[in-house]
């Protein structure tokens, strides 16, 4: 029940992704990684237009594959980042043991 008072819908940020750019990563709380993935949307998207408009259908093509790499790729990223929404992970290093472990921190 915890992790359900604390948990985001995969759905929606996989729809808001699909939706608007970077709307999934808003959604999850990645600000940096939402400016950064819908900026490339958006410039992708622009590009793909404007080589079109030129006549040069080339250089359209090739933009609107990006784009749409740069879709799916932010949509897979919204769904993985909802699924851990909630869970930290913890690094600790302990000189004295010589050992490294890792801790996943439900909040």
């Amino acid at each position: 029940m915890i992790l359900l008072l604390f948990s985001k819908s995969v759905k929606t940020a996989v729809f808001l992704s699909l939706l608007l750019p970077g709307g999934g990563q808003f959604y999850t709380g990645n600000y940096l990684k939402g400016i950064a993935i819908g900026g490339i949307e958006i410039y992708c998207f622009y590009r793909c237009y404007q080589g079109y408009a030129e006549g040069n259908e080339d250089e359209g093509y090739t933009y609107l594959f990006w784009s749409l790499i740069t879709l799916l790729f932010s949509a897979a990223d919204a769904y993985v980042d909802a699924n851990l929404y909630g869970i930290k992970p913890e690094l600790e290093v302990n000189p004295e043991e010589k050992s490294v472990s890792l801790r996943l921190k439900i909040q």
